[in-house]
């Protein structure tokens, strides 16, 4: 990684409409959060053309199911999955989860994002952009809890 280069915004970047390329968002959930419903459906209300969601749990007693089974049903026009797996990558369980979701991805562009995470309805277009620029390999997003007031983005960006 010689030729790596981080580089960090703070400040919001210009929104490019014309590049929304289609994207897989992996969701790992492992019990139920404070506002679970209004997290997971928060990605079900974007304002982005094509994408797919895919939820996994391991355990099938896992409480979350039927909370994403009422995300399902309530937002049945999207591309949704539900995957429960006890499938064991190495110690990881989250990791372990996510291995499991991308082999369900659709789309080459995979956004990973927490259970607990609560998103507007830009986020896919804003956390997508910096991926216009073919040499940029990772994004990732900072956030704040809701408690500590209104979430400013700000991108750290892997170039190779």
């Amino acid at each position: 990684m010689e030729n790596c280069q981080i580089t960090f915004f703070a400040a919001s970047q210009a929104i490019n409409r014309e590049f929304h390329p289609p994207v897989s968002i992996l969701k790992p959930i492992c019990g139920l959060d404070s506002n679970a419903y209004e997290n997971l459906a928060s990605f079900c209300q974007q304002d982005y053309p094509k994408y797919q969601i895919i939820f996994a749990v391991r355990n099938s007693q896992d409480p979350c199911i039927e909370v994403v089974e009422k995300i399902i049903h309530n937002f049945s026009d999207l591309d949704i999955l539900l995957i429960v797996s006890d499938r064991v990558i190495g110690t990881n369980l989250k990791v372990s989860n996510l291995a499991n979701t991308a082999a369900k991805a659709k789309y080459e562009i995979l956004v990973l994002a927490d259970s607990d995470i609560r998103v507007g309805t830009d986020y896919l277009q804003r956390v997508i952009q910096p991926l216009q620029d073919g040499n940029m390999g990772v994004v990732t997003c900072m956030y704040r809890s809701l408690t500590q007031g209104k979430t400013k983005v700000m991108n750290y960006q892997l170039r190779f």
